[in-house]
């Protein structure tokens, strides 16, 4: 499996769209995306502006498939302009 944790920050002002966003995501990646395990995006309690999504897939190829959806073009082009920082991309491996 695949581990991968998405960090970024949202310009001031950009929450509540970004939010919206990224429950379109959710819904779009459980409905398209069997072999992705787990999309959850949190928002941090101490500091409101950054935000991780936590996400696992069966393997790497589940994860280009997720990069190269439709839906993952239209969230990319969604969120355009509403970071202040990131995203950055950390792989991990399940054990």
């Amino acid at each position: 499996m695949l581990g991968v944790l998405v960090t970024f920050k949202v310009a001031d002002g950009r929450k509540d769209e970004v939010e919206a966003a990224f429950r379109w995501a959710i819904d779009a990646v459980r409905a398209n995306e069997p072999r992705n395990l787990l999309y959850q995006v949190v928002r941090s309690d101490t500091d409101g502006s950054a935000y991780r999504i936590f996400e696992l897939f069966e393997d790497h190829d589940a994860f280009m498939e997720h990069r190269n959806s439709a839906h993952a073009k239209e969230m990319h082009a969604r969120t355009t302009g509403l970071f202040s920082e990131g995203p950055t991309l950390e792989f991990c491996t399940a054990i």
